[in-house]
């Protein structure tokens, strides 16, 4: 009679050993630095938010491919009428979501370019 208790005993000891054990750990990922409203630097979408696209995105992103089309002539209209990006909002923003870390693309691009993007979208995603 005293054998089934024992088993379950320890049964319910390997279990609860088993669970104790289990740890997590979570990741904290800070998010880019935004300067206060009126003091950030101008961001040029020409000079500083294509030539990210062009050596991190094109080889996917490109006419034919995996939409949005981020070549240098088609990427600002295709941001911006397929929805990717929503002006001072980045956070809203598809194509900021995706590169921050932890999105499903933040592999390919810098902590400083994810940055960029971010401070570009907040500035108000202008095609400058």
């Amino acid at each position: 009679m005293k054998k089934p208790y024992l088993r379950t005993l320890l049964l319910m000891g390997a279990i609860t050993a088993m669970f104790a054990s289990c740890e997590y750990d979570f990741i904290v990922y800070p998010e880019p630095y935004v300067p206060p409203v009126g003091t950030e630097d101008t961001i040029s979408f020409s000079q500083d938010i294509i030539p990210i696209f062009t050596a991190q995105c094109v080889k996917c992103h490109k006419a034919g491919a995996f939409a949005p089309d981020l070549t240098a002539a088609n990427a600002y209209s295709a941001i911006t009428t397929g929805n990717f990006v929503v002006a001072t909002k980045p956070e809203e923003s598809i194509i900021y979501t995706c590169l921050k870390a932890g999105g499903s693309m933040n592999q390919y691009i810098t902590v400083k370019e994810a940055a960029l993007i971010y401070r570009w979208v907040y500035a108000g995603a202008k095609n400058n």
